[in-house]
Formats: C-alpha cells, structure tokens, sequence
C-alpha cells in the first residue's frame, strides 16, 4: 500500500491528453500496489 495518491491523470477519454486506457491504467496501478488514483478527464461529456 502506498500513502501516496496520484489526483492528476488521463485516461483515453481526455481527448488530447490521455493515451492509455482506464483498464490499462488500473493494472498499472495494481501492479504498483497503488490502492487509487483520480481520473481528472476534460474535453468530453461521456467520461
């Protein structure tokens, strides 16, 4: 587990920032050990 929690990340649904998908994103995350991030998506309406 980690005290640390990363609250500044895209996903593919930011459409000009993000490039990795939310599923790619929560293995990474699973892999780190990390128990949660923030998805702060702009650019869109269906995120």
């Amino acid at each position: 587990m980690s005290d640390f929690i990363h609250l500044h990340n895209h996903s593919d649904f930011s459409l000009q920032d993000g490039a990795q998908s939310v599923e790619m994103l929560c293995n990474r995350c699973d892999d780190l050990n990390m128990d949660s991030i923030a998805l702060t998506e702009h650019g869109n309406l269906f995120s």
